[in-house]
């Protein structure tokens, strides 16, 4: 029997509220309209490091909206350096980055990048959009999106690509074939998730893929402070392959009482900052804008949620 393994808990920096996608499935963690962009200076370093301490966190993670499209993220990434040796970003890799400007990142201190992507035909990916778009911008979002692909592949930064199985046995068998075809050595690791509104549906797709691929499995462990269990998986072909399946995780101190829980797919999942009013906040839910999910930095190291955070760390 393979033992399980347990991973270590990430802060999440919402670098903007900026997107250049308007998914029709986005939830937006919470209201991005009114997120600032991260400034680098010494207020938004504090905030971070003084976090980190407290919770014992120790990753990194960059999002958004869409992180990539932030003036200052060699900045950022340089300064962040201080407080940890893993730091990734999050994209949905469709502004193109030159092979160059990914070297430059990892230089500063990027050390993995996972991209989103939800479909290879252009037409399935102008379909997601609540905003028109054109096929030829899908097209070329598709491109860059391969592009980007292969330069972060280049500049020898480890990879990741994710996909949700939400669109049908065909399709996501289809796209992950494609995705594994630009696998060199285990970079990108392709990563099937589960879609968490039809979890059992989704998780009947993916095990379908994995049996048509013969893959078999290498390895198991849980996220850090959420129920979800990643299944790692590699084809007779050597091509690497994990399985996410995502159930929603209830910390007692957020989301005891809550009177959304029934209607909530993701329940905590980790702590994320964000600018708000020209100050730094950290958000607790993706779902509620009250008072007690969204908080001062400077109060939420205070708290007695930032201890139990930190004891979630270690045990699930």
């Amino acid at each position: 029997m393979k033992t399980m393994s347990l991973t270590m808990p990430a802060i999440r920096i919402k670098l903007t509220g900026i997107c250049n996608r308007t998914c029709s499935f986005c939830h937006e963690e919470g209201d991005m309209k009114r997120i600032q962009n991260i400034i680098p200076a010494d207020d938004f370093f504090t905030c971070i490091g003084q976090i980190m301490k407290k919770t014992g966190i120790q990753r990194i993670m960059l999002t958004g909206g869409e992180p990539t499209i932030h003036p200052k993220l060699v900045n950022i990434i340089c300064g962040l350096k201080e407080f940890s040796n893993e730091i990734s970003i999050t994209t949905n890799g469709i502004k193109k980055i030159s092979l160059e400007e990914w070297q430059r990142f990892k230089e500063v201190g990027l050390t993995k990048v996972i991209i989103s992507i939800h479909d290879t035909l252009a037409s399935d990916l102008q379909s997601l959009e609540s905003v028109k778009k054109t096929l030829s911008w899908a097209e070329n979002a598709l491109a860059n999106q391969y592009q980007n692909i292969k330069n972060v592949i280049s500049a020898d930064i480890y990879s990741r690509i994710n996909i949700v199985a939400y669109s049908g046995f065909e399709k996501t068998y289809n796209s992950v074939k494609k995705l594994l075809d630009l696998q060199k050595n285990d970079s990108p690791e392709i990563r099937l998730l589960n879609n968490l509104v039809q979890p059992f549906e989704s998780q009947w797709i993916i095990k379908k893929i994995i049996t048509k691929l013969g893959a078999y499995e290498i390895g198991k462990y849980q996220k850090a402070g959420s129920s979800n269990v990643i299944n790692q998986y590699i084809t007779p072909k050597g091509k690497v392959l994990s399985v996410k399946l995502a159930f929603p995780y209830y910390l007692e101190g957020i989301c005891k009482n809550c009177l959304i829980q029934d209607k909530c797919y993701e329940g905590f999942y980790g702590i994320r900052v964000e600018r708000l009013m020209n100050n730094y906040y950290v958000r607790l839910c993706i779902y509620k804008q009250t008072s007690d999910v969204l908080i001062l930095w400077q109060d939420f190291i205070q708290s007695p949620i930032s201890t139990e955070i930190k004891k979630g760390s270690v045990i699930i």
